[in-house]
């Protein structure tokens, strides 16, 4: 409960620059990672492309003509978007439909928080440990941010503790566009109760709203375990919010991935946990994708009204 419940401790000074140190560190490894792998992917792209255009026009010189009309159709579906394949005896296309390719996301930051970490290892149920869990989870969907482009903060990139003041400061410090905090629940009572809850803040905005419903939509999509209405504050008073939660500056919501105190969610948390990270990363650009949208409106709105040019 250390990271998630009310808590006044707090970092000293020094351990929170020394903190902030290391996270700058990790951060520009990652970006050199990040660049490294996207000049490779760019070289093995031009290789691929190469092969594909000499390879059709040395099979097409040996292939016998036929009508035009002759094509085939293929459809190709991947885990964010569609592609299409379209085959003639004369020609090949590739086209890709991205509902996410309209998104900048050279300016756009996302903070994760994978609950607990160290000492705190969070709910535990034999070999289901909560802090292991949502790191794990938390890599999963900053590998698929980071695939389009959007630049992706965890708190805590490996089994390691930390406050809850400072996991808000880290998403405030990198000035994230979203804080998405991700844990189990546990019922120490009855070990019946089973689901996915997500909670926002007590005095949410539009912004926080939209977000936590662009959340809740893709991941009821997925199978396994029933997901509540989203709730305000915390699930001890809906007037107290969750301190990462309330230390933050941007939108947010902490999302209780089931129970580990329930053995069926443990089952379907594990059989889909790459489908649950999927949907909270398609919540988050679906929200981003949005807004970036509405800002456009509002721009172009403003700039034609006030238009010098257009006036009498």
């Amino acid at each position: 409960m250390e990271d998630i419940m009310p808590n006044k401790e707090k970092m000293s000074p020094e351990e929170l620059r020394r903190y902030r140190r290391r996270v700058e560190q990790r951060r520009r490894e990652r970006l050199r990672v990040r660049r490294n792998r996207q000049i490779l992917g760019g070289f093995l792209i031009i290789i691929g492309v190469l092969v594909v255009v000499f390879g059709v026009k040395t099979i097409g010189k040996h292939l016998p003509k036929k009508s035009k009309s002759n094509k085939t159709k293929v459809v190709q579906t991947t885990k964010h978007y569609e592609t299409q394949r379209i085959e003639t005896t004369e020609k090949t296309s590739y086209k890709v439909n991205d509902k996410y390719s309209k998104l900048k996301t050279d300016k756009l930051t996302v903070c994760i928080d994978p609950g607990h970490g160290g000492k705190d290892k969070g709910h535990e149920n034999g070999d289901v440990v909560e802090s292991k869990q949502m790191l794990e989870m938390a890599k999963q969907v900053s590998d698929d941010l980071s695939a389009y482009g959007v630049n992706v903060v965890l708190t805590r990139e490996d089994d390691s503790f930390l406050y809850l003041n400072p996991r808000s400061q880290v998403a405030n410090d990198n000035k994230a566009d979203v804080f998405v905090s991700l844990h189990r629940n546990e019922d120490t009572a009855s070990g019946d109760t089973s689901g996915i809850e997500l909670y926002i803040d007590k005095d949410a905005d539009k912004d926080t709203t939209r977000l936590a419903t662009a959340l809740y939509k893709r991941i009821k999509k997925v199978s396994g375990m029933d997901i509540s209405k989203t709730k305000y504050g915390s699930k001890v008073d809906e007037d107290t919010n969750y301190v990462v939660i309330d230390g933050v500056t941007m939108p947010a919501c902490l999302i209780y991935f089931g129970y580990v105190s329930n053995s069926s969610d443990n089952q379907a948390f594990a059989k889909n946990m790459s489908k649950y990270s999927s949907a909270v990363t398609e919540g988050i650009l679906t929200y981003l994708l949005k807004k970036q949208e509405e800002e456009n409106t509002i721009k172009e709105t403003e700039e034609e009204t006030y238009d010098e040019s257009l006036l009498p």
